[in-house]
């Protein structure tokens, strides 16, 4: 998106934002030629990936092999909800001006219950109970940046689940049509093994084409294109994804055991330590700023999500403690050592070499 620059003494932009937008006929083939891009980026054309976009209000994601003589291909099904959610989410998320502070302006904030609904409806409800929220052109043009950002994720979260085998080995093994937010048929330790995988791959991706490549870099807000922008804005929209969007927040070995996907805080510390690995490795001179806005961000977000009930605030912050404990410990190296029983299991099937095994 151009960022729009207006200079005219005494006037002050206000833009009010619509999720309608993202349901265009412009936008969905964008998400078409997003697809196609990140394919070449993760995986140089290996495969195809249909894109079977509906209209059910629903955050549902599932992916299933389709025939084609000529490249074996995928088809994706997704709803219009899940990028009115994202895109609505972000706009209260922005709204607190205390988030990405001194970047753009919020001119009122969203006053809200909370983000953990089901379905967009239920936030569009919410939303449609406030006065009109206006951003300034730095705020508008930051949302843009970060609603593609973690557009991205989730898009190059399902790349990688084709490209790392997940796909075709359940569809040989278990069941031909992959649902995210299901077990696809495995235990919870299986289900979420591949779920940290997918996660601390797209994650790195993400960090190193940021890094790697001033065209990536260009696309962010001019505030935001060093270090510490990048840093920020991907250590967000992994807070953002696995705190606002829907998710599990546990406090006990017995909840996490139900659930098809590491928990909200084990999911982002997956995420976090597999970039720290990387940074280690290959830009060692900023790990300390990355891990200095880990632990200066994560609570500021947290302590800013718009919500009301002490309950879910209670949960957010049990499901931290939880997975910090020596329990939860336990539990997220079992998740990690796990993946040394797929390496070989899902080799047969990889577009794309798999993350090194967890021991040696």
């Amino acid at each position: 998106m151009k960022k729009l620059n207006f200079n005219i003494p005494g006037f002050e932009l206000k833009i009010k934002l619509n999720s309608l937008e993202t349901c265009s006929t412009e936008r969905k083939e964008g998400f078409v030629n997003k697809i196609n891009a990140l394919i070449g980026e993760i995986v140089q054309d290996q495969f195809k990936l249909v894109a079977n976009i509906k209209d059910e209000n629903g955050f549902k994601i599932s992916i299933t092999g389709i025939p084609d003589p000529d490249i074996k291909t995928y088809r994706i099904n997704l709803d219009i909800g899940l990028f009115r959610m994202l895109y609505d989410g972000l706009y209260v998320v922005l709204s607190n001006n205390n988030i990405f502070h001194g970047l753009g302006k919020s001119f009122r904030r969203f006053d809200i219950p909370t983000l953990s609904v089901p379905n967009w409806e239920l936030l569009d409800l919410a939303m449609a109970n406030n006065d009109d929220v206006y951003f300034d052109t730095n705020r508008m043009y930051l949302h843009s940046f970060l609603y593609e950002l973690c557009l991205s994720f989730i898009i190059r979260h399902e790349i990688r689940h084709i490209g790392n085998g997940h796909i075709d080995y359940l569809a040989g093994k278990l069941q031909p049509l992959f649902y995210e937010n299901s077990k696809n048929g495995l235990d919870a330790l299986d289900s979420q093994t591949l779920e940290m995988d997918v996660d601390s791959c797209v994650f790195v991706g993400i960090l190193n084409g940021l890094m790697k490549f001033p065209e990536q870099r260009n696309r962010m807000p001019e505030e935001l294109q060093d270090e510490r922008g990048i840093f920020m804005c991907t250590l967000f929209a992994i807070q953002f994804l696995f705190y606002c969007m829907p998710s599990k927040k546990v406090g006990s070995l017995s909840e996490i055991e139900a659930c098809s996907h590491p928990n909200a805080y084990l999911r982002y510390f997956f995420s976090f330590t597999a970039g720290l690995s990387f940074l280690q490795n290959e830009y060692p001179q900023h790990v300390d700023l990355f891990g200095t806005l880990h632990q200066d961000n994560f609570w500021t977000f947290i302590d800013n999500l718009p919500e009301q009930d002490p309950d879910r605030l209670e949960k957010i912050r049990y499901d931290h403690d939880w997975s910090m404990s020596e329990e939860g410990f336990e539990y997220a190296n079992k998740v990690w050592n796990n993946w040394d029983n797929w390496i070989p299991k899902l080799q047969p099937y990889t577009y794309i070499k798999l993350a090194p095994k967890t021991t040696n």
